[in-house]
Parts: structure tokens; C-alpha cells; sequence
């Protein structure tokens, strides 16, 4: 399985206008967290892309987001599992309550074949074969084959996009609004949108396709999101200047695969002396939610009135190709296909269409088709270009380390893990059997204070980096006590920040405080100068919260953060896979060349000439790493790592490496 660590949102205003909260974003993660969802291509439930596992909600002065693990398949026993996995999903959440079940089930007695399927869309509604034609049948006429029987908006009261009300009855516009044609999938909103707000214009007959198969409950409307932007590009407004005769559009792989739309041909002509268009794009995938074989392809026929240039006619249908006629119409263009298809009308205008008007509805009609926006706007729209960094280039001009200034504030980052992850039943428990050298003190101080037991692995090795920074291992709390331990640790924390600031050394830290709530654990991470650290514990003091206050806390620390910072980018590098900061060293053995006397060169490649560069200007210097097998406190004569003595914290304290092991050596710009 393929993973990768990405954005899933932020707080911040996204394109559609609205955002979400802090407090949303963690709920979000409480109730996804262990479980994950599966990832659709481009919304469309019938095309599983892969899983997304949310790990943490990211907290820094730019914004708070919700980072995660998409997952992708590369056997076919890992596609097959994720792909009943997916399916159970969507049983899932597509189970309706049972009494809104049983309030269609009344509402539409006599009316349901006893085939029925129920189904939590828009609405909570029913799905079966001509069910709004029985119920409604001395209402409105509906006939989905006949181009004739749209029904005029006039008539309809507008729920929200596609869905409305007839009669006390909920109704959707047609299914073939949705992608690949399927009952699950969401309306083309954007479209619908647009189309519906004509419903006003006098001057305009506007029609539309109602679903003959599917009926829900007004109440339980609940708008679906997609945060996938579409938007059209700027048009110029003159339809005078499209020449006329057949162009096609062709698509890249990636859009294809995206989209499913390989070419769209766009036919200008005469009809019955009238300057018309038609339009119909070209699938490259079967539409799913028909069956394997069909190939549903959106077309668009319009006529324009020479002497205004204005469109007086305009609309949208599907032509259904089965596979042999479809082979055979992607080997000739538009204008000699013939229309030997079947054919359902979606949506109808007539009267004078501003050209503006004209060009969005086409375009949004064709919603994840940007061929008809490159066509319209006579050009290809704009694409932020990809810049493949060769990760050997110079060792990225040697920012090797990519260390966090100290201008970007306080990081952190909550993410939650199972109990059974972490067995071990101790209140305070350094989970870690690494620990760096320079971490010690952080549990001399806990010890020194004398109020936290502290457990730690008798096996653990001690590594020493010889830079500025630090990387404290994992701190757990468990039991009744475990928000009042963790606040303890903290403190102790503070307390060191305090003396590195003081000092004035400027160290970078991560540490990593889990805590034991009812159902999980909570691990709070955070990475920052030693400074900022220190200050900003003065203002907060950082107390953890009980759990269900956990996204009020995280609210309340980005608006400290927000307002004390002002950066524009995250230094998000020093995430790792597991939800924790971790400042990362990068081992150069391989550069190094030992020598007898005990010295050693850096031997870099002419290809390299960034880092040598780098290296000769002191920008970068070497820094060795040892395992520390034996030190000796110069003040209690005992065993470092295993007195109660601090260099920090007390006076006339120093400490001697008596044993160590060579294990490599990493390039530092803060050594």
C-alpha cells in the first residue's frame, strides 16, 4: 500500500466562501480518526480511488488544518479489500433512519413495487421504477424518452438545487445530472443553480427533467458539499467570432483520469438557415452508474439570432452509446455521427440569453469538462506548471535541514491513537527506547521535582547529536490523573525553556505529551524556538483540557498564535507519518572518509558544488553522532543518565563522556 501525508482543510475561507471552524475541524478528526473514509475520484462513488485516515488537526499562527494518510492499492488482493471496504461504507451511509423509512412507506402506500430501494441523498428518499410518474400521474407528465415532457421551472417550488416540491411531495431533477448517470451521486449543483435562478425572468421559458424514480422527505434535506472547485475562465463575449465547422478538443492523461472525458467536438452550421451549435463530448470510461457497457456522452444544441448575436435557444441532453456504436462514433466527428442514440433531454431555454449567461450554462452544464471552457474562451486556460525538484540536485542548495525560523511561532499538533498502541499501564512512561542525549534533563527535572513517577525503558541508548536542537521523546500519562501529569510535564518543560532562555541559546525542541482519556489517547505535539516556546507559555501556560473541551483548547491556541505571528507559509517538513513533530537529521556516512589519526574528510562530488560551497563557507559544517555508553556528573561522581544532577539546573554541574560509540555523522547549519 502507497501512502501519502496531505491537507485535507483548513479554517480558512475556501473558494465557495464559507469555512470551517476549529472546533469542526477536531470533530471531524474525533469521528473519523480510527477508521478513515474512501476517496472517490472526482466525486464519483462508482470509482474508489483510494482510503484517507485522518491523523491530526495541525495548529500554527497561518491556520489550523486537518492533515492526513490517503492510502492507494498497488496489489489486487489490497484493491479488493479496500473495494468491500468501500462498499460497506456506502451501505453505511446510505442506511435511512428507520422512522423516516417507515414515513415514506405510509406516504407512498399502494404506490411502491416491493422492489424499492432507500437511500440518504439530498433527502432520505425512495428509489424505484417510475415512482413519481404513479404518484403524480394526474399532476405532471413525465416521459424521460420524450424531449417534450420537461416540465416548466415555473411550476416547481424550489427546495435547493434539483430538489423540489410537488404536490407535498419532494422530487429531484434527473439523475443524468449526476455523475456517471447514478442514483448515488450528487446533482450537479452548480448547473442547477444557475439554470433555476431564471425560474424569475419573464422573458425566458425555462424546462427542466424531473427523475421518474425517486421521491424523498422534505425535512430531511441536508445540502451535500464537494470541495472540488469548478470555475469557468473568463469569456470574451462575441459568438460572432467562433468560426464555424467542426473543432475538437482533446484532453491529457491526467484529466482523463480524473474526468473520465478524453474529447469534446463543437459543430457550428446552418439549420434551417440558422447559425446553431452542437456540442458532445466524447467519454473515455464506461458511465458506471448505467452499466459497463453504456457510454452516456452530455450534449448541447443551440441556435443563435444573427442579427442580435444573442442565443434565442438552448439546451442540454445525454446521448447513450452501447459499446459497438460508441467504437464507431469516436472514429468520425460531429457532424457526420447521425444521431442513432438514445437520447434524454435534461434541461431547455427559449428567449434572449445574455451571452455571458449562454457561456456559464454551457460550461457549467459540462461540470468537470474544461475543454468547453478553453473552446468558449478561445484558448487553453492557464495551468500553474509542475516544477519536479530532483531531490540530489545540491542536496536541495543545501537546505538539508530544513530548520523552522523563529519567526514562525509555536507549532502543534493533536492527533489521537488507540490505547492498545501504547500497552504499558505506568502513569508517566517515556516510550521511547532512544532518547536524545540532550533530552536528559527533562527527566532529571521531573525526577528532581519529585512529584511524577517516571518509567523508563532500562534498555533505552542515548544518542548525541552534537547540534542545538533537541527532539524530547514521548511523554505518556495515564489514569485519573493523567490531565494533571501531563500538565506537570509541561510545566517541567517550561521550566528548562526558561533556563535555555536565559542562557540565550537558541534551540529548536519537539515534544510529545500523550494523555489517556476515557475511549483514546490524545498526543499533543509542538515544535518551536526555544524562545517562542517560553514566551508563549507565559501568555497560555498550555493547560490540557478534558476531552471534551479538546477543540475549544485547540481554538483558543491558534488565536494566541494568529494573532502573536504574522507567517505565510507552514514549515510542515518536520511531520512525520505517526502525527508528531520531529526535527530530522540526515546521516552523510556516505561522504565521509575516516582517517587513521582520527580525523576525517568530506569528500563531495563535483556535481555536489552547492553543498561544497556550502561546507567551505561555513554555511553547513559536519556534526558527528555517538551512542553515549558511560558519562560521569562531576558533582554526585555517579552515572550521568542515571543521577538526579542537571547541568541546567544545577550550579558547579558538568558532565564527562567517559564511553561513546561512533555511529555517523549529519550536516547542520546549527551546529
Amino acid at each position: 500500500m502507497k501512502k501519502k501525508l496531505g491537507v485535507y482543510t483548513n479554517n480558512q475561507i475556501n473558494k465557495y466562501g464559507y469555512k470551517f471552524s476549529t472546533e469542526s475541524i477536531e470533530q471531524s478528526l474525533v469521528q473519523t480518526w480510527n477508521k478513515g473514509t474512501p476517496m472517490f475520484i472526482s466525486h464519483d462513488y462508482h470509482r474508489l480511488l483510494g482510503w484517507s485516515n485522518p491523523l491530526g488537526v495541525y495548529i500554527s499562527p497561518l491556520n489550523v488544518s486537518l492533515y492526513g494518510i490517503s492510502s492507494f492499492c498497488e496489489t489486487e488482493k489490497e484493491k479488493k479489500d479496500m473495494q468491500d471496504d468501500a462498499d460497506k461504507y456506502l451501505k453505511k451511509i446510505n442506511d435511512i433512519p428507520l422512522e423516516n423509512k417507515k414515513k415514506l412507506q405510509d406516504k407512498l402506500d399502494g404506490f411502491l413495487s416491493g422492489n424499492e430501494v432507500y437511500m440518504r441523498r439530498e433527502c432520505n428518499c425512495v428509489i424505484d421504477n417510475d415512482i413519481v410518474k404513479k404518484v403524480l400521474s394526474d399532476k405532471i407528465v413525465i416521459d424521460e424518452h420524450d424531449k417534450r415532457s420537461l416540465i416548466s421551472v415555473q411550476d416547481l417550488e424550489v427546495i435547493a438545487p434539483g430538489v423540489f416540491e410537488i404536490e407535498g411531495y419532494t422530487v429531484f431533477a434527473h439523475r443524468y445530472f449526476r455523475r456517471s448517470l447514478s442514483q448515488q451521486n450528487n446533482l450537479n449543483d452548480i448547473f442547477l443553480k444557475k439554470l433555476l435562478a431564471l425560474k424569475d425572468n419573464s422573458k425566458l421559458d425555462v424546462k427542466i427533467a424531473i427523475d421518474p424514480h425517486s421521491i424523498g422527505l422534505k425535512e430531511t434535506y441536508l445540502a451535500p458539499s464537494e470541495l472540488e472547485y469548478w470555475w469557468g475562465p473568463k469569456f470574451n463575449d462575441s459568438l460572432l467570432d467562433i468560426p464555424t465547422g467542426v473543432t475538437c478538443y482533446k484532453t491529457d492523461k491526467e484529466k482523463v483520469f480524473f474526468h473520465g472525458v478524453s474529447e469534446t467536438q463543437f459543430w457550428w452550421h446552418k439549420q434551417n438557415n440558422i447559425q446553431s451549435l452542437e456540442c458532445e463530448e466524447l467519454r473515455d470510461m464506461p458511465s458506471l452508474g448505467l452499466n459497463e457497457d453504456k457510454y452516456a456522452c452530455r450534449y448541447v444544441h443551440s441556435m443563435i439570432d444573427e442579427k442580435t448575436g444573442l442565443a434565442f435557444h438552448l439546451d442540454g441532453a445525454v446521448r447513450i452509446y452501447k459499446e459497438e456504436p460508441f467504437l464507431e462514433r469516436i472514429d468520425v466527428d460531429i457532424s457526420k455521427a447521425g444521431k442513432n442514440t438514445e437520447y434524454v433531454k435534461l434541461w431547455r431555454i427559449d428567449g434572449e440569453i445574455d451571452i455571458s449567461l449562454w457561456k456559464e450554462l454551457l460550461n457549467d452544464f459540462y461540470r468537470d469538462n474544461h475543454q468547453v471552457g478553453e473552446y468558449l474562451l478561445g484558448n487553453k486556460v492557464e495551468e500553474t506548471k509542475k516544477i519536479n525538484v530532483d531531490k540530489n540536485d545540491g542536496y536541495y542548495k543545501v537546505n538539508l535541514v530544513d530548520y523552522l525560523p523563529k519567526s514562525q511561532g509555536v507549532h502543534i499538533f493533536l492527533s489521537y491513537r488507540e490505547k492498545k498502541d501504547f500497552p504499558n499501564k505506568d502513569e508517566v512512561e517515556v516510550v521511547s527506547n532512544i532518547i536524545e542525549y540532550s533530552a536528559i534533563d527533562l527527566q532529571k527535572i521531573i525526577k528532581k521535582k519529585n512529584i511524577i513517577s517516571l518509567t523508563i525503558n532500562p534498555q533505552t541508548q542515548y544518542i548525541a547529536f552534537e547540534d542545538m536542537d533537541i527532539n524530547y521523546p514521548l511523554i505518556m500519562h495515564r489514569g485519573d490523573n493523567a490531565i494533571a501529569l501531563a500538565n506537570k510535564t509541561i510545566e517541567y518543560l517550561y521550566k528548562l525553556c526558561e533556563l535555555f532562555y536565559r542562557k540565550k541559546e537558541d534551540r529548536i525542541i519537539t515534544i510529545n505529551i500523550g494523555i489517556e482519556y476515557e475511549n483514546q489517547i490524545a498526543i499533543f505535539s509542538f515544535i518551536s524556538h526555544i524562545e517562542s516556546m517560553y514566551l508563549h507559555y507565559s501568555k497560555e501556560a498550555i493547560k490540557f483540557p478534558l476531552f471534551e473541551n479538546i477543540g475549544k483548547w485547540c481554538s483558543n491556541q491558534y488565536n494566541i498564535l494568529h494573532k502573536d505571528y504574522n507567517i505565510e507559509s507552514l514549515h510542515d517538513s518536520f511531520l512525520n507519518m505517526q502525527g508528531q513533530f520531529q526535527i530530522r537529521r540526515y546521516f552523510i556516512n556516505d561522504l565521509i572518509e575516516l582517517h587513521n589519526d582520527g580525523t576525517y574528510s568530506l569528500k563531495v562530488k563535483e556535481d555536489k558544488k552547492a553543498l561544497l560551497d556550502a561546507v567551505v563557507e561555513g554555511i553547513v559544517k559536519v556534526v558527528v553522532v555517538s551512542i553515549i555508553k558511560k558519562s560521569l556528573c562531576s558533582s554526585c561522581n555517579q552515572e550521568y543518565m542515571k543521577c538526579n544532577c542537571s547541568v541546567f539546573l544545577d550550579e558547579n554541574c558538568s558532565v564527562e563522556i567517559k564511553e561513546n560509540e561512533l555511529i555517523g555523522f549529519v550536516l547542520s547549519t546549527r551546529s
